[in-house]
């Protein structure tokens, strides 16, 4: 039997399984059972930076928006959706960091082009890049087509070529 792969995958799941209460010591996600009423936040450098998190409207690019909105940095996010976008924002904004928040989908370049733009025009540079984007969809290996697998490619690789490409000459 193939191995599956993608986030509904048990390999998948247990390959995070370690990861996520590390994350959440550095990360508390309110939800989540690993945040307290005040509690404390690591003072990470980040306030004032600017943050740019793709694929944030939920999971682990929301949670991390959430963790450089606590450590004072401004943030930029998208995603594909407009309307999930918006409400992971204003949670973000919840926190009073200041939030910019674009409907966009990594694969498209010029998408990419227009969040970088924004997150210049409305802050001035860019000081770190969370290029975090899906992954491939659930099922074997021998099931996947060309389409498939290009689509994992572009999605995965490309949008963060492109994204670091765009983002440097302002970081």
């Amino acid at each position: 039997m193939m191995p599956r792969c993608g986030p509904d995958s048990v390999d998948y799941q247990r390959s995070f399984a370690g990861l996520w209460p590390r994350l959440g010591a550095l990360l508390p996600i309110p939800g989540a059972g690993n945040a307290t009423e005040g509690s404390e936040v690591m003072d990470l450098g980040l306030r004032d930076k600017v943050a740019v998190v793709t694929a944030a409207s939920s999971g682990l690019g929301r949670a991390v928006a959430l963790g450089f909105a606590r450590e004072g940095a401004r943030v930029v996010m998208c995603s594909r959706r407009a309307d999930a976008i918006e409400a992971a924002a204003d949670e973000v904004r919840r926190t009073g960091a200041e939030v910019l928040a674009l409907p966009a989908d990594v694969t498209a370049p010029a998408d990419i082009e227009r969040v970088l733009d924004a997150a210049v025009e409305r802050f001035g540079g860019i000081d770190v890049l969370v290029t975090n984007a899906g992954g491939p969809p659930a099922g074997t290996f021998d099931r996947f087509s060309d389409a498939d697998w290009e689509a994992a490619f572009n999605l995965t690789l490309m949008s963060a070529v492109r994204l670091i490409r765009g983002a440097l000459p302002s970081m």
